[in-house]
């Protein structure tokens, strides 16, 4: 188990490994440098991904989201009601490093509707997403 906490919001958060990987390696390799090196989605809360990402509240009410490392492709699972995404129609478009608009980014609603997966491309030019619900 590896514990750490959210410089920004000071939750504690708990990663345990409940199956070893390959070879019975486990998931987490502190010694790797990165907590998931088989990237295995882990679920934290409301988000679940292989990766990460930063999320900011916009004034506009929408989502800025930024993921790490840039250039990699990975997926984001987010929970609609935990971050105000409740309306109708979901909007998620592919940012560049201005926040200038490159275009719809690719997603899909879960089958239930509660929760959407981003595709994070690692794009040329694609720094953020911007999400947001009508």
């Amino acid at each position: 188990m590896i514990s750490f906490k959210c410089g920004a919001c000071g939750v504690a958060l708990k990663v345990t490994d409940d199956k070893a990987g390959k070879n019975g390696k486990s998931y987490l390799d502190e010694d790797a440098g990165r907590i998931n090196v088989a990237a295995k989605v882990v679920r934290f809360g409301s988000v679940a991904t292989n990766e990460s990402a930063l999320f900011e509240r916009e004034t506009s009410g929408a989502w800025l989201i930024t993921p790490f490392p840039r250039g990699k492709k990975f997926e984001l699972v987010i929970d609609r009601g935990s971050f105000g995404l409740s309306g109708k129609k979901l909007i998620v478009n592919a940012l560049g490093s201005a926040n200038e608009n490159m275009g719809a980014a690719v997603w899909k609603a879960s089958a239930d509707g509660k929760s959407f997966t981003v595709s994070v491309s690692g794009g040329a030019g694609i720094a953020h997403y911007r999400v947001k619900s009508r």
